[in-house]
């Protein structure tokens, strides 16, 4: 989570959609008033000016809200980051089996299937955290960045909010997590399928992503 008065920018981090690499790249062109959320998973990486705010590395774009002004929040440009729902749960289940953290804490030999049929992984949607959490669901950001596409989206972005970048965001910590390389179409069976696209309904029908 970062909330930059320099650059004039929010963006919200979205688990498992390379928002790891990118607040630490925007953090590095941060000046010393912005806001910046500590990311536990990194040694030495500490939170600035977040002290008794309450916000977090995962912080939603509603708490974030309630710490900018109104005319911050309107004028600022608001982005964050989402991926394919079935991808994306792909990448978790290696990421908690490498860490064991988060919801779901994963047994000895625990699979994939284990993952998907858990009752944890009904919390795995992140759409809450970029919109307002009304019946409505009306998204609070500018922008939703695919995490497909994300080197020319980033660059867009940048371009706007005046941080210069060439491609590539520098940190690529967590892609060996994930063993099994093979497209998710590969790996998903079609009652996975169907079970992801029902916890990830609201992503799926925004951004229109397909199996």
């Amino acid at each position: 989570m970062i909330v930059s008065h320099k650059h004039e920018f929010i963006f919200v981090r979205v688990p498992k959609t390379a928002s790891t690499s990118t607040e630490l790249f925007l953090a590095g062109h941060c000046g010393p008033e912005d806001m910046i959320a500590k990311i536990y998973a990194i040694k030495d990486h500490e939170s600035q000016n977040c002290e008794h705010t309450g916000l977090f590395n995962h912080s939603p774009a509603v708490d974030i809200k309630k710490h900018v002004t109104e005319d911050q929040w309107n004028r600022y440009y608001k982005f964050c980051t989402e991926r394919n729902p079935w991808d994306k749960v792909i990448s978790k289940y290696y990421f908690l089996l490498e860490h064991n953290c988060g919801f779901w804490k994963p047994t000895p030999g625990a699979t994939l299937n284990d993952y998907i049929t858990s009752k944890e992984f009904s919390r795995a949607s992140s759409f809450w955290m970029y919109t307002d959490g009304t019946r409505d669901k009306k998204v609070l950001v500018d922008k939703i960045l695919r995490y497909e596409n994300l080197a020319e989206e980033m660059a867009e972005v940048c371009d706007r909010i005046g941080i210069p970048f060439n491609g590539d965001l520098g940190w690529h910590k967590y892609s060996d997590c994930r063993k099994d390389r093979r497209h998710y179409r590969e790996v998903l069976t079609d009652e996975q399928r169907d079970i992801i696209a029902a916890v990830f309904r609201k992503e799926i029908a925004l951004l229109g992503y397909t199996f």
